[in-house]
């Protein structure tokens, strides 16, 4: 299943509570390609894999 989700627009704190939701709505979800608009924006969403445990290199791909 794909899903596609508008993950925030400007700061790392925006994106964290948009992948936030993400990551609560959708928690069966094992493998995700994740993209966004700049660093600032990957950095939270990053810290938000790792503060909710999901993050696993071998099932997540950053498409810079």
């Amino acid at each position: 299943k794909i899903v596609r989700v508008d993950g925030g627009m400007g700061t790392a704190e925006q994106a964290k509570k948009a992948m936030d939701a993400i990551l609560s709505t959708h928690p069966d979800a094992q493998k995700l390609a994740i993209t966004s608009l700049n660093e600032e924006t990957m950095s939270g969403i990053l810290v938000s894999l790792q503060s909710q445990e999901r993050w696993n290199p071998n099932n997540t791909i950053v498409i810079p």
